[in-house]
Order: C-alpha cells, then structure tokens, then sequence
C-alpha cells in the first residue's frame, strides 16, 4: 500500500486504482486475520467514520475505508445520517482513536457543530479540521469556540490554493497566522490541509517550513 500510495501521488494511480488495491488488500488479509487473532496481533489503530446528521454523503467513504483496512486499522462505519448521541455511545463503546466526521451539505455545518460539541464533552481530545475553506470551520472561529478544550491538529496551510498558487510570500503569511491563531490554548499540530500536490513550487514548500521555523523561534 505505500507503493500504491506513492504512485498515486505521482500521477501514475487514480482513485480506482487505490480502491482496487484497497480491496486486494482488504481480501489478502482477511484469511490472515483469525491467524492474527490467535497470535495475539492487534490492528494498527481504531478508526470510527461517520456521516453527521441530515448529510448522506458518503463519497470517498469506501476509498478511505479500504486504505485504512489495508494499513492494518480496524474501521468501524457508523453509516450516513448518524446523530451526535450515536456517534458518543459508539465512542464510548469502541474507544477509537480517530474519528472522522463526514459532511457534504453547506445545510449540514450546524449538525458538524452539534457533533463536536458532544465529542468533545464526551472526551475527545484532538481535532484536524481538515477544511478550514469549508462553512463552519473558519480557523478564528473554531480556536474562540474550542479554545482549552481541543489539540487543533492540520489547518496550518491551503494546499488547493495558497501553497500550489500562492507566492513563498502568502505561504509564509498563511503558516504564521494560522500557528498564531491554532497554537494558544490548547496547543497545535503542524501539518497543511491535505496532501501537497503535484507541482506545487518548491520555494513554497520551502517557504511554509521557514515559517514554521520562525514561529518557532528557530529562523
């Protein structure tokens, strides 16, 4: 699965390709598994996914699950539609240690709320807000509401236009406001809002760890 991963990010694999090799994956290991069992193997990591309530969306659901369940993780899916109450008693019940949050709908933001918000009072801990472009999940917004509650994990730079885009300049800028805003108060994982893409400039990437190092006191 890294080789297929590194291909991917090549431009030699598209997402078929990932969900073939996924699957591969997912049925070589299954006869594995009570060998595994009986071994005393445990799996990599608990993920548990979910669509918040009043979204359907699942798009990219089975991609994210069959690289998952290929790496070794046990993915529990709790299916579309799903309440903030059932996502904490399944919390509670499976003690994941990730759990991913999926919304489609502009009309659903309120339901992503409503969700962290009882994850959060149920005890977890850490959040990546993945898309900080995404209605809701404004930066400012979500550190003023979480501020002392939750680790704040990604965000720290836009890999869909300021990274790819932008000059070394807006990179420096973006990665010094976002440390300054998601570092107080609880603290913060550097990492960018998804993978860098293909092509994006060197200098910028450049740009985003000189960043990260002056606001570390290190440039």
């Amino acid at each position: 699965m890294d080789e297929v991963g590194q291909l991917f990010q090549e431009e030699e694999y598209f997402v078929q390709e990932l969900l073939m090799s996924g699957r591969a994956m997912k049925a070589a290991i299954a006869p594995l598994r009570p060998l595994l069992a009986a071994a005393g193997a445990v799996p990599a990591g608990v993920v548990m996914e979910g669509t918040v309530k009043g979204d359907l969306h699942d798009i990219g659901k089975n991609l994210v699950v069959s690289m998952l369940e290929g790496s070794g993780f046990k993915v529990i899916y709790l299916g579309a539609d799903v309440t903030p109450a059932k996502f904490v008693d399944a919390f509670r019940t499976h003690k994941p240690q990730v759990l991913c949050l999926f919304a489609l709908l502009t009309v659903t933001m309120l339901a992503m709320k409503s969700t962290i918000e009882a994850i959060t009072a149920a005890g977890f801990n850490l959040i990546n807000p993945v898309q900080c472009s995404a209605a809701g999940m404004d930066p400012q917004m979500l550190k003023d509401r979480y501020r002392g509650r939750l680790v704040f994990w990604g965000g720290g730079v836009d890999t869909q236009e300021t990274l790819p885009f932008g000059t070394p300049g807006d990179v420096r800028r973006q990665v010094l406001e976002r440390c300054e805003i998601f570092s107080p108060g609880g603290g913060f994982v550097f990492n960018a809002i998804h993978n860098v893409q293909a092509m994006t400039p060197t200098e910028n990437v450049v740009a985003m760890i000189e960043a990260l190092r002056e606001f570390n006191g290190g440039g």
